[in-house]
């Protein structure tokens, strides 16, 4: 945690900020370090749970009561606006808490961005109603987030979104199928994409937020993902038929969707760069550890150049990964555009964590490749990163256009 504080210097806190600041982060630490991870292999080996006959899913056991303790911490209330029961603290320290939680747990950590994006959009471009509605319930954490986004044929291009949207009266009825549905099932809010008129294609997407107590049987949870990875988090698939969304749930004006949805993924994206960095700082301390206590040819391996040379580039990595996330992360706190800059940092600190993940496993050697050292589970839970949230092609396609744009 000294990295990040180290950090956190070099920004326009003021001293009463800084103070908060490290308080709250010291906190966190402490209940990720000595209580979540002690429980991230658990949660491995039990997974998430689906009833197929009552359609009711279940994170593995333990994981809910660790996270009534962030409810208890507030720690999703962090940058929720004061208004709305929250904070309105810093995105910096925000993307801070999400790397201190996926050292410990990504699985875990998976709360933090959806929650996040959740709050930023519903904020941004929810009604007086939906605002009043949610933003307590998700700074509290009584109301989980989660994005409806994804779709069997919209995956990277979400303008493919084929869901219907048909207004009747005072309410929309949504009709068709969201895959890879972080928290589906156990969700509060849902943020989705929907056709409100078809003839003007990607253009005619509307969004909202779809909550599954008004949608009641017409949000039905099919099947949860058996993933290479995150067995700990929910990933479901879900069937819309006539979920109803009542009107005030419509997030800025009808056939906007697309447009502020797009906008909105650029702050998220910073969060997974906080995970990334988050995970390739375990798997590095892993290594160490590793490397000073296995010994081959004499010595311990941390002695021989190969594998120091190797530790060199990781910790230069992590370090390069950290400083890109903050300094990201604070240029939206401080008002400043940073699409372009998210997908750079997204791309970049993904790609780290697989490099850095790929070369714990290669220090750890035949161990490595065992379920016995947290190494493997880091490798595999890792390899999610540059896909969701938009892959590295799909933030190559983003920096480049943007790049191109700037320079005219």
């Amino acid at each position: 945690m000294k990295q990040i504080l180290k950090v956190f210097k070099n920004f326009n806190f003021s001293k009463e900020e800084q103070e908060q600041n490290q308080m709250i982060l010291d906190m966190v630490y402490e209940l990720a370090m000595n209580e979540i991870i002690e429980k991230e292999q658990d949660w491995d080996e039990e997974g998430a749970h689906f009833d197929p006959q009552t359609k009711q899913v279940d994170y593995p056991s333990g994981m809910m009561e660790l996270f009534k303790k962030c409810q208890e911490n507030d720690l999703f209330a962090i940058i929720v606006p004061e208004q709305y029961d929250g904070f309105g603290l810093s995105y910096t320290l925000w993307t801070a808490v999400i790397e201190l939680m996926a050292r410990a747990s990504l699985a875990f950590s998976m709360f933090f961005p959806s929650q996040s994006l959740s709050i930023e959009i519903i904020n941004n471009y929810g009604t007086p109603e939906a605002k009043e509605k949610y933003l307590p319930l998700l700074s509290s954490g009584d109301a989980i987030g989660a994005m409806a986004f994804s779709e069997p044929n919209a995956g990277s291009d979400i303008s493919a979104v084929a869901t219907k949207a048909e207004k009747e009266g005072d309410s929309y009825y949504l009709t068709g199928n969201k895959v890879f549905l972080s928290h589906g099932g156990a969700s509060g809010t849902n943020i989705g994409l929907a056709v409100t008129d078809k003839s003007l294609g990607p253009r005619g997407l509307s969004a909202f937020v779809i909550d599954p107590k008004i949608a009641k049987d017409g949000y039905e949870v099919v099947r949860i993902e058996e993933k290479m990875g995150l067995h700990g988090s929910i990933t479901a698939q879900v069937a819309l038929d006539r979920a109803e969304v009542p009107k005030e749930n419509l997030l800025g004006k009808e056939n906007e969707g697309l447009r502020l949805i797009l906008g909105s993924l650029a702050s998220s994206r910073i969060g997974i760069a906080a995970q990334s960095a988050g995970i390739a700082e375990t798997a590095l301390q892993e290594s160490i550890n590793y490397a000073n206590q296995r010994v081959q040819f004499g010595r311990p391996i941390g002695k021989h150049q190969a594998i120091s040379f190797m530790l060199a580039d990781m910790a230069t990595q992590v370090h390069q990964a950290r400083l890109l996330y903050l300094n990201t992360a604070h240029m939206k706190h401080n008002g400043e555009d940073t699409q372009i800059e998210s997908s750079m940092t997204k791309y970049f600190t993904t790609e780290i964590a697989q490099k850095v993940t790929y070369d714990a496993v290669q220090i750890h050697g035949g161990y490595g490749y065992s379920r016995e050292y947290r190494v493997e589970r880091l490798f595999r839970d890792a390899r999610v990163l540059t896909i969701y949230e938009g892959t590295s092609e799909m933030q190559k396609m983003i920096i480049s256009r943007g790049t191109l744009a700037r320079a005219q």
